[in-house]
């Protein structure tokens, strides 16, 4: 009989290591995710000039909204652009991918033209995000590169 049982016990030990290993990984996977600090609400705090370093823009200064754009970006690769001083202005999911390990781009349309491209970095334990523009080829807009902080207000 014992010797059944230890039959028995060598045969679903591995079977129980391999499920485990199987959830394990698969939840380690979504939590490394290269997404992932990215989700959630990014408010801009500040505006600087790349050239000389000055501060065009901050919320606390100016304490207006006035032609800001916020991020919020989703943990399945898309985002929002919100822009609360534009009346009649729904914004939509819209895709990003993150590139070459500390870029990433922005698509305004569903498909992979037009996009803007940033180089950010993480600041302060993640709560701030820091993003500079390093290509697009949108011609909405005239290149500017500038150096945009966001702060995290949503998980």
């Amino acid at each position: 009989m014992k010797r059944n049982q230890l039959k028995l016990s060598i045969f679903l030990l591995p079977l129980i290591a391999a499920i485990g290993l199987f959830f394990t990984a698969c939840s380690s996977d979504d939590e490394n995710s290269l997404a992932s600090p990215f989700v959630g609400r990014w408010q801009l705090v500040e505006l600087y000039n790349i050239d000389d370093g000055s501060l065009k823009y901050s919320l606390k200064r100016d304490g207006k909204k006035e032609g800001v754009i916020d991020y919020v970006f989703y943990s399945d690769g898309t985002y929002k652009a919100i822009a609360e001083d534009v009346k009649g202005y729904t914004p939509t999911n819209l895709p990003y991918s993150i590139v070459s390990g500390n870029r990433i781009v922005l698509y305004w349309t569903p498909e992979t033209s037009p996009f803007t491209e940033y180089e950010y970095e993480f600041l302060e334990n993640g709560t701030k995000l820091k993003m500079i523009l390093s290509s697009t080829d949108v011609d909405v807009f005239p290149y500017k590169p500038e150096i945009k902080i966001y702060e995290k207000i949503e998980k």
